[in-house]
């Protein structure tokens, strides 16, 4: 928390979209060397303080060290904490994220979903197979490009006579639609999501916003403000992975 609060609240300078944007990538790269220096040492940690329990746990002769013993105990099921939630993101197992112990099937799962999906060749639209990784992405960029492209150069244009359309919107309804957005909506719209679904290009999925919502909700409702107000949003919070899934 207090690394996520220390990353989050660095002076930015720049339009609202830009500093949130500065935010998120000095979270990222937090939790990155964070992730590197201690969470991602987890199996490490473990086996050392397992050791160290051992060798405490058969030579106990004072109350001292019967209380060393269960701090030992607290800090390595701590451990085991991470461990279960770095496999559980890597396995997707929804079961798994509401409190099973990490197992060999978990780790089974991980190894499985990324073989699963890893795409090693493509069929093209003459039936040859396509190996290379410069002609999948190739292929995949010509043919997204075809499916949302069009060989008409010109649409014949209606006369529209907008003041004799009916009303579609009652007059009561009206007014929520050009009433100004509220953090409550934002704070629902976010608690709508799975907070375990992939994340988006910055590695920040739906449940980060939502566990450290009391961090980073001022400044992601000043963003998403901005964008109601001036009808327009920058490119970058567009952006999005496409998936191929085999």
């Amino acid at each position: 928390h207090d690394l996520i609060k220390q990353s989050w609240n660095f002076n930015s300078s720049g339009s609202r979209a830009a500093q949130l944007r500065n935010k998120l990538s000095n979270v990222r790269k937090s939790i990155l060397k964070w992730n590197k220096q201690v969470f991602g040492r987890v199996e490490t940690e473990i086996q050392e303080k397992q050791a160290q329990l051992q060798v405490l746990q058969n030579s106990i002769s004072s109350v001292e060290d019967a209380k060393a013993e269960k701090t030992l105990r607290m800090e390595i099921e701590t451990l085991l904490d991470r461990e279960e939630l770095m496999w559980a993101q890597k396995a997707r197992t929804k079961w798994f994220l509401q409190g099973d112990r990490n197992t060999k099937f978990v780790h089974t799962s991980a190894v499985f979903r990324q073989k699963r999906n890893r795409i090693t060749c493509l069929m093209d639209s003459l039936g040859n197979w396509v190996h290379s990784e410069g002609d999948i992405a190739a292929l995949l960029r010509n043919g997204y490009q075809d499916l949302f492209s069009s060989s008409a150069t010109s649409a014949p244009r209606a006369v529209w006579d907008i003041p004799t359309w009916p009303l579609c919107v009652p007059v009561e309804d009206s007014g929520q639609l050009i009433s100004e957005i509220n953090i409550l909506e934002v704070k629902e719209a976010l608690w709508s999501m799975k907070p375990f679904k992939a994340p988006g290009p910055d590695g920040l999925h739906a449940g980060f916003f939502q566990r450290y919502w009391s961090i980073v909700g001022e400044t992601v409702f000043g963003e998403v403000k901005e964008i109601f107000a001036n009808c327009a949003m920058p490119p970058h919070l567009n952006e999005t992975l496409i998936t191929l899934i085999p």
